[in-house]
């Protein structure tokens, strides 16, 4: 391993090795994947190493759990200097969550849309008059129980949208006027604790001149 390492960097002036999954690679030392120790103790140490001694970097690709969390063991997120998450949508294969945490940079959370030629082009809230997957979501539950109160928070919950309570605040305060016109009405209103939405829904007329 370290010899490919040292051809790549010093014959090529090689800088970035991606290690598509780091199970039966050989690092020289025993391993398992899955053991805390191992991995934090005895991989990563090595591939510091290589990055120290041949002014390389390494993307190691590996794979999510159900619950989109890191496969295998968890040192793999503690050992890193920075992690990106690409989280497909269980309900839209064509929608994905791009994260990134970095301990030298700031943090990113956005939506991707995979197009027809399998390329990603990032989403903003309305794009091109198409409802972002959020207020998609959000318009689908509102249908669905036809009208409700909510907080940000219980509704992020509920209808399963992929944004943190604040950002989807954010997003709904702007995007009122679009919900009206897909036949969600929506008013506001405070407690002594929260701020809360009432939602209403019509079916919205199909004829654009009314």
């Amino acid at each position: 391993m370290e010899l490919d390492i040292k051809t790549f960097a010093e014959e090529y002036n090689g800088k970035l090795i991606i290690l598509d999954m780091l199970k039966d690679i050989d690092f020289g030392v025993q391993y398992d994947i899955n053991n805390y120790q191992d991995v934090s103790q005895q991989v990563f140490p090595k591939l510091r190493t290589y990055c120290d001694k041949y002014n390389v970097t390494f993307l190691v690709t590996h794979h999510l759990n159900k619950l989109g969390k890191t496969l295998g063991s968890v040192a793999f997120d503690a050992t890193v200097d920075g992690r990106i998450t690409l989280i497909e949508n269980k309900e839209s294969k064509k929608y994905v969550k791009l994260q990134t945490i970095n301990r030298d940079f700031p943090e990113l959370d956005i939506q991707l849309k995979k197009t027809d030629n399998l390329n990603f082009k990032k989403i903003n809230s309305i794009e091109e008059d198409e409802l972002s997957y959020e207020l998609t979501s959000f318009i689908k539950y509102v249908a669905s129980q036809k009208e409700i109160d909510f907080t940000c928070t219980d509704i992020v919950l509920k209808a399963n949208i992929p944004m943190s309570p604040k950002r989807f605040g954010r997003l709904l305060n702007n995007f009122i006027e679009l919900l009206e016109s897909e036949g969600v009405h929506i008013t506001k209103y405070r407690t002594a604790d929260n701020r809360f939405y009432h939602a209403t829904f019509e079916e919205p007329s199909l004829n654009e001149t009314e």
